[in-house]
């Protein structure tokens, strides 16, 4: 897996959403400004104890399930990494150094939880790239408006 879209996360300027699932695989999406990415795991921050993200990712790492990380950066390039919650810390040195992290970016803060996801795969979905993959895998689709000439005028 490349390691470009991992880059992003610690890139000025990149939205960052987090995407869990509930028990009944409902979708969470939440902007997670947090996540960041160390020796090839990414980390993410929880600071709410009772926030849904945490729940979901807690229950994620019991039943083994993926959660998606979608980034969108300043130059409209989007990207998805699939990733699996492996760990979480809410004690010890480990925790201590994020928390720690964590006040220096965000102040006066409280920190739940440091999880670590393992990155499983990454997609690069910007749209010039999509509009060139759907022309290549279909290229004789195409919406009849875009057949007509565009000389011919209507006839109101």
């Amino acid at each position: 897996m490349g390691n470009e879209a991992l880059n992003f996360l610690d890139a000025p300027g990149v939205i960052k959403i987090l995407v869990t699932t509930d028990g009944e695989g409902t979708p969470h999406a939440a902007v997670k400004q947090s996540l960041s990415h160390e020796g090839g795991e990414v980390i993410y921050w929880e600071l709410f104890e009772h926030s849904v993200t945490n729940r979901n990712l807690t229950a994620d790492l019991w039943y083994d399930r993926q959660v998606s990380i979608l980034l969108f950066t300043p130059d409209e390039r989007s990207f998805v990494v699939r990733a699996r919650p492996r760990y979480s810390f809410i004690s010890g040195r480990i925790f201590k150094r994020h928390y720690e992290r964590a006040r220096a970016c965000y102040g006066n803060v409280d920190l739940a939880c440091v999880w670590f996801l393992r990155p499983e795969g990454t997609e690069e979905r910007t749209l010039a790239l999509r509009l060139r993959e759907e022309k290549r895998l279909h290229p004789y689709f195409n919406h009849l408006d875009r057949l007509a000439s565009p000389s011919r005028k209507r006839a109101d």
